[in-house]
């Protein structure tokens, strides 16, 4: 009994110290890790098999999920009858106990607008593991959850309006997605500097396209046009370093159009069109 009461305690000491050893997550700096651009490349990788389109990864968005997961890991709100979509009250949040019984959506919904400048509600899919969280574990787990799957590919009632920007986090043996309907404006997010290489040598991550794009007769949504290449392969890489990793380049009749994506019908790219955010006023389609 005695040998069980040192463990217990040694074990409970250790845990205490890798809790508050994890470091809050700080705007400025969120980057994402390789297993966290790992999963951002499977959930796009899914919805390219469903026929819908890549999210824009989002730096507000990512802060949320990262900051959530401090929250969980180091204040434990996911206790007794509540589960892990709550929020302590420990933090510049609304605290909330959420579970099957008391369901609070707009504690979860606000969570976006409380903690950055990202005006919109967001919607969150959250896995725990009893071991450290794997891209993969995750994303078996939410492709055998119907509502988790629907929620992905924009399949479910209450969410066929298409997401346009989402944040990623693993942390200890939980791994978290955060989704908006609306664009964030906010600076793209970077690979963790000291796993650049790692990542953009992923074999997941989606195949980047030649600036100039071939006809296709696709349905394009353009959002710029421009006199020189130059200018427009600048515009491009902008884009792509916003989130729009198959934007390119139409050129014909001495304009160099920036096509943001393509898609397979008129429809599907009016979709699409509506769904972007403000800053995307004067955006149109073209058939090429």
């Amino acid at each position: 009994m005695r040998t069980y009461i040192v463990i217990s305690y040694f074990a409970f000491f250790l845990l205490n110290i890798n809790i508050e050893a994890q470091d809050k997550p700080d705007f400025d700096k969120i980057c994402l890790s390789q297993e966290e651009f790992k999963l951002y490349n499977q959930i796009n990788k899914l919805r390219i098999e469903n026929d819908r389109d890549i999210i824009p990864l989002s730096r507000s968005l990512c802060y949320v999920a990262k900051m959530h997961l401090y929250d969980l890991i180091k204040h434990r709100p996911d206790t007794s009858i509540c589960n892990m979509h709550s929020w302590s009250d420990k933090g510049s949040w609304t605290a909330c106990c959420y579970n099957t019984y008391i369901k609070q959506p707009g504690c979860m919904h606000s969570k976006p607008k409380e903690l950055t400048d990202y005006r919109y509600n967001g919607w969150e899919l959250i896995f725990w593991d009893s071991e450290a969280a794997q891209p993969d574990s995750a994303m078996e787990f939410w492709e055998r959850t119907d509502i988790s799957l629907n929620v992905l590919i924009n399949n479910h009632p209450s969410y066929k309006k298409d997401w346009n920007a989402i944040g990623v986090a693993i942390t200890g043996k939980y791994a978290c997605l955060w989704l908006g309907h609306y664009d964030d404006p906010e600076e793209a997010v970077a690979p963790c500097s000291n796993q650049q290489a790692d990542t953009t040598a992923n074999e997941d991550q989606p195949e980047e396209v030649g600036m100039i794009l071939k006809e296709t007769d696709g349905y394009h949504i353009i959002v710029a046009s421009f006199t020189n290449e130059e200018d427009a392969t600048e515009s491009v890489r902008s884009y792509r370093d916003k989130g729009y990793p198959k934007s390119g380049i139409i050129q014909s009749n001495g304009k160099y159009r920036i096509s943001l994506s393509s898609h397979g019908s008129l429809q599907q790219a009016k979709n699409a069109k509506d769904n972007l955010g403000a800053g995307f006023g004067n955006a149109w389609i073209l058939k090429y």
